[in-house]
Formats: C-alpha cells, structure tokens, sequence
C-alpha cells in the first residue's frame, strides 16, 4: 500500500470517529502519534509528526491548537482537538 492510501484510510477512520463523537484526543507514543475518542477501542495511528499534521489540517482544528500539540513533544502527552466550526 502506497503512503498516499495511508494517508487518505488515516483520515477516513479520524473524521469517522469525529463524527460520532465531539472532540478526539491525540496522544504521543514511542512509535509516533495516536488520535482517539474516549470509548473508542482502536486509535488512529500516524508513524510522524508530518502525518499527524496533515491528518489534524484536515480535520479542522485552529492553527493554534496545532502549534501547542506540536509544541509538546512529551511521550503521553494528551491533548483534546475539536474540529472547527
């Protein structure tokens, strides 16, 4: 599978679950970075800062609530994105 279908099943399953719930949580992890809801049983991975970028671009968040997530670059950091409005 190319990087470009990754991309697009990674932003497919993000604004899935954004749709069924408010608000998602993106986690950093040893293996890179993760976005889930509460009570979701499987997160949406992205192996790089640049993919989870890309993916929180799409999604609509602030462009400031970007920069604080990327500002913090703490393993288990958790941080709430809400889409924009």
């Amino acid at each position: 599978m190319q990087s470009t279908e990754h991309s697009q099943i990674r932003t497919a399953a993000a604004t899935d679950i954004l749709t069924r719930h408010t608000a998602l949580v993106m986690r950093q992890t040893t293996e890179g970075y993760e976005l889930y809801a509460e009570g979701d049983p499987s997160p949406v991975r992205c192996e790089s800062w640049q993919q989870a970028q890309r993916l929180l671009r799409h999604l609509g968040p602030p462009e400031h609530k970007i920069n604080i997530i990327s500002s913090r670059p703490s393993i288990g950091t958790a941080i709430e994105v809400r889409r924009r409005i």
